[in-house]
């Protein structure tokens, strides 16, 4: 190992002696011949934090752990020399070190199975790995079962409907002894495995019901009330299985009804949690999943009913949300909208003699926008009370002059700063392309997505 490498395992020993505390490792070695270009520890959560670089010398590696390392689940990302990633969790609870052996990967295998690359020898991993298989298995027996149950013809056997009843009671006892097991070996493993996948079967209601059951109790089988379990990917993966529930069963509806009913969905789940300190980390979580996919009203509910109670170590999350809100009151309908400027004028506003006026942000580098403008430059051909501004957040200024050719029934303006253009700033825009609807006096009516938003606010204004 390299003497860097040893300084710094001594130095880290030294201290915790000196803090009358016993410092624990992640160590282990590699298979000879597979080369790693990275190996790193990292939270799990909405930024996947790096908790320690791993450094890997002459095929093994040992590094301490951090003091301020809490009890969770971590992820171990690898990274080869060609650029595959790999991730494998890990369990830290500060009693005793992480021991590891990482497999050569098989290059002609279909798929990456980072079991199979990863091989723990501690024994609250060992013991991890077994209980969770355990319940996998048992899972997957159930799930089987029910469905065997559930597709068997009315008219059947009776007595074998009978038996199939009676498994799948002992199945889904079975289920509760393995945690019970568990926590009794370690209540941490327990309160992990508690939240793993579970299917609600109710032997005593009709086998129509049981897929309205299941929808009906699928946060009602969790504790939500677990602040031990923020530290690992427990919240998140129900948050995201729920969610996904309530997605799947309302799909088919239009965008805004959609999103009422994803408002809904957190409802529930903040409804269950009680516990101060999970509430604060599920109010982050619950809006970091939500902006990728462009939920602003789920994402505008989440802030304005829950964003007091969120507590963040993320400063970059916190001014972000404190950001939003403050559009959210600065945006509101009735008010006036801010200046646009550009084209040497304070205010292009000021220059549409229109009975409505549009302000649309956007950018040649955004699919969204480059599907969507040519059908809006066409929308004002047939809508001629309406007039435009288009505010680009392109950089480029020969992509951004080559592309407004084609949009001539806009006024168009960029300050080629993107994100940090006073204009995107001052409308508080998160995401293109937006649409912001303004009546004859600048004030603003609504806001829209898409084409299909911005004529249901027109039909409303007729």
């Amino acid at each position: 190992m390299k003497k860097s490498v040893w300084i710094t395992s001594l130095l880290f020993l030294l201290f915790n002696v000196a803090c009358g505390q016993k410092q624990h490792f992640i160590e282990g070695a590699v298979e000879k011949g597979y080369t790693i270009k990275e190996l790193s520890l990292k939270k799990y959560g909405v930024t996947n934090d790096v908790v320690t670089e791993i450094k890997v010398d002459n095929n093994k590696f040992k590094t301490a752990i951090p003091n301020n390392c809490k009890k969770g689940m971590y992820q171990l990302y690898l990274k080869e020399e060609h650029g595959v990633e790999l991730v494998f969790d890990v369990i830290i609870t500060g009693e005793n070190d992480v021991e590891l052996f990482i497999h050569k990967r098989d290059v002609n295998a279909r798929r990456i199975e980072p079991n199979k690359v990863f091989e723990t020898k501690d024994p609250i991993n060992l013991k991890w790995k077994s209980y969770s298989d355990e319940n996998l298995k048992n899972s997957e027996a159930l799930s089987l079962l029910r469905n065997t149950w559930l597709t068997y013809p009315l008219e059947g056997d009776e007595k074998f409907l009978k038996q199939i009843k009676k498994q799948l009671k002992v199945l889904s006892k079975r289920n509760d002894q393995i945690i019970e097991r568990a926590k009794a070996d370690h209540e941490f493993l327990g309160a992990l495995l508690s939240m793993k996948p579970k299917l609600y079967v109710d032997i005593s209601a009709k086998r129509e019901h049981q897929d309205s059951l299941l929808f009906l109790n699928s946060l009602k089988m969790y504790d939500l009330n677990q602040p031990e379990l923020w530290n690992s990917p427990a919240y998140q993966n129900l948050f995201n299985r729920y969610l996904g529930m309530v997605y799947n069963k309302n799909k088919h509806l239009q965008r805004e009804d959609l999103e009422l009913e994803m408002v809904t969905g957190v409802d529930e789940i903040m409804d269950q949690i009680t516990d101060t300190e999970v509430k604060g980390k599920a109010v982050n979580l619950l809006t970091q999943l939500f902006i990728p996919s462009g939920f602003d009203i789920v994402v505008r509910h989440i802030d304005l009913v829950y964003g007091e109670e969120g507590s963040c170590d993320n400063d970059e999350i916190k001014h972000k949300r404190e950001r939003r809100i403050e559009g959210y009151k600065r945006m509101k309908k009735g008010n006036i909208a801010p200046a646009i400027t550009g084209e040497g004028q304070e205010n292009m506003l000021n220059s549409l003699d229109s009975d409505y006026k549009i302000v649309v942000f956007w950018a040649s580098w955004c699919p969204h926008c480059m599907q969507m403008m040519p059908e809006l430059n066409k929308w004002f051909d047939w809508h001629p009370n309406a007039k435009a501004i288009a505010v680009s957040l392109d950089t480029d200024p020969t992509s951004y002059k080559n592309t407004i050719i084609s949009f001539p029934n806009f006024k168009h303006t960029s300050e080629f700063k993107k994100w940090e253009s006073e204009n995107v700033k001052n409308y508080f825009v998160t995401g293109t392309p937006a649409i912001f609807i303004l009546n004859k006096k600048n004030e603003i009516i609504s806001q829209a997505k898409n084409i299909e938003e911005l004529n249901k606010v027109f039909k409303t204004l007729k």
